[in-house]
């Protein structure tokens, strides 16, 4: 079982490697997410060992510290050399760790490691578990102006909150249009699956679509991994 705390870096794990799996598409041809929007076949060789929170072996201090037992929590991409892995220490801590080796399970057999693996999972229970503490000898340590009571009214945060936040003259995003963020969509040549057995047709664009007060009609994004753009086009 996962603890709620490490759940960020599941769904973090969930979507790398559902990029890096077979698309059921008809379109993706057998083909990644990532090489159908890329080209490139990508490298999975970091995930190919280990599953998420598995047990596994680490060494700290570039591999001089002693082996320790830990938690897999994901690949570390921008902290670390390059095959460097994030992992929960026994302490709750999370570190990026080069030196990491999947528990096998003739070692995980043993009563050396089994009970390694039993002081780890009390370890994390407990610290995990943040129902029950008292935290009012904390509390009190906090001095008066850093305290943020909900039981007060400050009127003149509350004005430059809901100034900053939201500003009504300031117009929202998504209700705006931009000229320019139709430009790069001109001139493209693109393939349309059209009839019965959704053959390509190719076709290019020509303009956006436009309604009876000449603005464009639908909502563009600039984000091409996002399915959020119903913005219609003269082709």
């Amino acid at each position: 079982q996962v603890p709620n705390r490490y759940w960020d870096y599941l769904l973090i794990w969930i979507c790398e490697t559902g990029n890096l799996s077979v698309s059921s598409s008809r379109y993706a041809e057998g083909r990644t997410a990532l090489e159908c929007i890329t080209g490139k076949t990508p490298d999975i060789s970091k995930y190919l060992d280990f599953g998420f929170y598995n047990y596994i072996t680490y060494r700290t201090n570039a591999g001089l510290s002693p082996l320790s037992v830990g938690k897999w929590l994901g690949v570390s991409h921008k902290i670390g050399q390059l095959m460097s892995y994030w992992v929960s220490t026994i302490t709750g801590h999370i570190i990026s760790c080069v030196n990491v080796q999947r528990m096998t399970p003739s070692e995980s057999n043993t009563h050396e490691f089994q009970t390694q693996m039993k002081r780890f999972n009390e370890a994390i229970q407990q610290r995990s578990n943040a129902q029950g503490i008292d935290l009012t000898a904390q509390t009190l340590q906090v001095p008066d102006w850093n305290r943020l009571s909900l039981d007060e009214s400050d009127p003149a945060f509350n004005e430059e909150f809901n100034r900053t936040i939201s500003d009504e003259s300031v117009p929202e995003a998504d209700d705006t249009q931009q000229a320019e963020m139709f430009d790069p969509y001109i001139s493209m040549e693109i393939g349309l699956p059209r009839g019965d057995n959704f053959d390509l047709h190719h076709a290019r664009v020509k303009r956006c679509a436009v309604d009876e007060n000449g603005q464009p009609i639908g909502k563009a994004s600039n984000n091409p991994l996002l399915i959020c753009d119903d913005t219609k086009w003269s082709i």
